[in-house]
């Protein structure tokens, strides 16, 4: 199967062919290939956990921060956690943007579905 490059670009994920071949006169030379689900697929499932694109339950390090959805922030304010709230791990890399909606009001209302974005 040929090799793909997932990357983030002005907002959206791009799956693009990894070029094999040699330095051709306008870039990298290689023949295309067609973007299919298992393409696709192979690309996600090789994702590391925390990657760019990737998905995860996340809190907030600081009890008294809250998140809209959209808002993006540093990973380095954010701690993995269970569906109850509890927090589990050291802080994170990167960017990452909220899929959900956080409140303060309790450990589980401050946790939710985020995107790394960066």
């Amino acid at each position: 199967m040929p090799a793909y490059n997932l990357t983030f670009e002005n907002g959206n994920f791009v799956i693009s062919l990894a070029r094999t071949g040699g330095q051709g006169a306008t870039g990298p030379a290689g023949s295309d290939a067609t973007v299919t689900t298992a393409n696709v697929t192979a690309v996600v499932v090789g994702l590391a956990a925390g990657a760019v694109g990737t998905t995860a339950l996340l809190t907030p390090q600081d009890d008294t921060v809250s998140f809209a959805f959209g808002e993006t922030t540093a990973g380095t304010g954010l701690r993995a956690s269970n569906a109850a709230g509890t927090k589990i791990g050291v802080a994170l890399d990167g960017v990452w943007r909220c899929l959900g909606g956080t409140e303060v009001t309790s450990a589980a209302s401050r946790t939710t579905q985020f995107l790394r974005i960066s």
